[in-house]
């Protein structure tokens, strides 16, 4: 039988890595937000969508979740809860499985995503090569943006109308049966402060 990656043999050319990863790193920096809390433990809940909220603007929602939802789950209950559409969906994820792609490309394909923009870890391509090959395709096929570095940094960033949401958490695009904390934020400054070093990193694609 041969290797998963005899099949993928153009993802490891030496032509396709400036296109897709990169050895740049971006200058460490920090933000001070003031912000509203909102404290909720779900580890004994059963449905996602009775504990997340779409946070006012200028407010925070902290969760710590057991599990039963994955990163991207997150993404779009938030995306649902401001109209159903997203103008840009920027995610820095460590890895990606591959229902979280189909459901990305769905998305996408259905007008619920208008851009996305996908920075992960250089590793990702080695150790999950079909799920990397599948989510380069389809992100080719639709002209969106990737890049890959060395990266565990996990943020999500969606925008709509006057709604700015960064989502900062421990999990990945991944499913999880463990502890992972996230906070949801509606504050644009947050926001443009992530999306700034994503841009950095994917302009260097």
């Amino acid at each position: 039988m041969s290797d998963e990656t005899d099949n993928y043999d153009w993802l490891f050319s030496d032509d396709n890595i400036p296109q897709l990863e990169t050895g740049m790193q971006v200058e460490s920096r920090s933000i001070i937000r003031h912000a509203q809390r909102r404290m909720l433990r779900t580890i004994h809940q059963e449905a996602v969508q009775d504990v997340i909220i779409l946070p006012q603007i200028g407010e925070s929602l902290h969760l710590i979740s057991n599990g039963i939802f994955d990163f991207y789950t997150l993404a779009t209950i938030l995306i649902e809860a401001m109209g159903g559409k997203c103008e840009h969906l920027y995610a820095s994820t460590w890895t990606i499985n591959q229902q979280t792609i189909l459901d990305l490309f769905d998305d996408y394909d259905n007008g619920r995503i208008a851009h996305i923009h996908i920075l992960s870890d250089v590793s990702f391509k080695r150790r999950k090569t079909a799920n990397y090959a599948s989510l380069i395709d389809g992100l080719r096929e639709r002209g969106q943006r990737f890049i890959a570095n060395h990266n565990h940094s996990k943020v999500v960033l969606l925008n709509s109308g006057d709604n700015y949401i960064s989502i900062e958490g421990s999990a990945s695009f991944t499913t999880n049966p463990r502890l992972e904390q996230h906070c949801i934020s509606n504050d644009y400054e947050l926001w443009n402060f992530h999306r700034d070093w994503m841009t950095e990193l994917l302009d260097n694609a």
